[in-house]
C-alpha cells in the first residue's frame, strides 16, 4: 500500500541522514528528549540541537518530496 511505501521511504531518509543529525533526530522523535535533554545527553549546546533537528527535518522532506508529489 502506499503507506508502506511511504514509511520506507521515510526511514531511508532518515538512514541517509549524517550520523550527529540522525541520532539528534532520533532522540527527539523516537526517544522523545526534548532539546535540552538532547544537549545535556550529548554534551553539545542547545542551539546544535535545534539546527540539527532543522537540518533533519529539511533534508526528510526532501527525500519524500517525490513521493507526496505522486499522489
Amino acid at each position: 500500500a502506499a503507506s508502506d511505501v511511504y514509511k520506507r521511504q521515510v526511514k531511508q531518509a532518515i538512514s541517509s541522514l549524517p550520523e550527529r543529525c540522525r541520532v539528534i533526530f532520533q532522540m527527539a522523535k523516537e526517544d522523545e528528549m526534548n532539546h535540552r535533554e538532547i544537549a545535556e545527553a550529548l554534551n553539545v549546546k542547545l542551539c546544535t540541537v535545534e539546527r540539527q533537528l532543522l537540518l533533519a527535518k529539511a533534508k526528510i522532506k526532501e527525500s519524500i518530496k517525490p513521493f507526496l508529489e505522486k499522489f
